[in-house]
């Protein structure tokens, strides 16, 4: 099953592809929002399979909020303009649907994106994708926390505080045990203190990074023991 999330400024049109999702077996509708602003704040917050995310909307476009997203979910642009079709080459988009949406166009395209995830053995029920979440136990009781919704982690002796773009969490544990916990490929130790994600670094400079943290920045430092491998790893990811 795929979830998905419709982001449309237009009701209209937000109508007519939640009608195209109930008649697709394999997709769940998740959410809707006709405010792209408040979508970015709510996809922060989850990771839906796929978007369908309209392209000219006000305050924040469907580009730019598919920069936003980062890879955390596939994307198919609805748009009533074909001049977006080369953004949606640069950015990776799953598909391009020009309105008026027809089922037909639409159910193409959502096979489409329903073939490029892993097959489900038959007979097996469906699994969650390989690291995509962590079991943490703060103040009594297991949390289930999301990969994508972890931000950074800071080491405070014993414990640990564990932050996501709206909560934070304390956990009975060393820095060093998360750390071997969590994938290498998308958290890395910075500094004596912090291991952050690398899906929501926005900017380095100097001995600091930016994290993006919903409607705020959170500034963590580079320990220099740390700084050469990190670098090593940001050069190798850096188009210029």
């Amino acid at each position: 099953m795929i979830t998905c999330v419709v982001i449309d400024d237009e009701p209209p049109a937000i109508e007519i592809l939640e009608n195209h999702i109930r008649k697709v077996p394999f997709l769940k509708h998740t959410a809707s929002y006709d405010n792209p602003v408040e979508a970015a704040a709510a996809l922060s917050r989850q990771c839906p399979d796929l978007v369908f995310l309209d392209v000219q909307m006000p305050e924040l476009s469907g580009v730019q909020l598919v920069r936003l997203l980062a890879g955390k979910s596939k994307v198919v642009f609805t748009t009533a303009h074909s001049q977006y079709a080369v953004d949606a080459y640069e950015n990776n988009v799953a598909d391009y649907l020009l309105k008026p949406i027809s089922f037909e166009r639409f159910l193409k395209a959502s096979q489409r994106v329903f073939e490029s995830f892993p097959p489900v053995v038959p007979g097996q029920p469906e699994a969650a994708p390989a690291d995509d979440y962590v079991f943490i136990k703060s103040q009594h009781k297991f949390v289930r926390v999301p990969l994508c919704e972890i931000v950074y982690l800071e080491g405070l002796g014993n414990y640990v505080s564990l932050y996501t773009p709206s909560e934070r969490f304390i956990v009975h544990s060393s820095l060093r045990d998360l750390e071997e916990k969590l994938p290498a490929a998308r958290f890395i130790r910075v500094h004596k203190s912090y291991l952050v994600s690398l899906d929501h670094v926005k900017s380095v400079e100097g001995n600091q990074i930016t994290l993006a943290c919903q409607d705020r920045e959170c500034v963590v430092p580079i320990g220099e023991v740390f700084r050469t491998a990190f670098y090593q790893l940001l050069n190798r990811k850096t188009v210029s």
